[in-house]
C-alpha cells in the first residue's frame, strides 16, 4: 500500500486497543484482506457498500425501501 502506514495514525492511537495496531504492523491478516479484495474483483465490486441479492445488488447507502424492492426481486 502506498503512503503513510497506518499503524502509525495519531488517530488509531487514540483508539487503544481497537483495532490492534500489532495486527497492522505484522500484516497478519494480509491474506484475509487480500483474499476478500479478490472476491469483490471477481464479482465487479467497485462502490462500498455493495449487496448482492440473488443476482441482483444495490449499492450505495440506500433506504429501507430500496431493500426491500432488491429482496422481493430475489423472491
Amino acid at each position: 500500500m502506498a503512503g503513510p502506514h497506518l499503524e502509525h495514525s495519531p488517530l488509531l492511537r487514540k483508539m487503544g486497543k481497537c483495532p490492534k495496531l500489532s495486527t497492522l504492523a505484522e500484516r497478519s491478516c494480509a491474506a484475509a484482506v487480500d483474499a476478500h479484495w479478490q472476491r469483490a474483483m471477481d464479482l465487479h465490486i467497485t462502490t462500498v457498500p455493495t449487496h448482492p441479492c440473488g443476482g441482483k445488488r444495490l449499492t450505495g447507502f440506500a433506504a429501507y425501501e430500496d431493500f426491500v424492492r432488491l429482496v422481493g426481486k430475489s423472491r
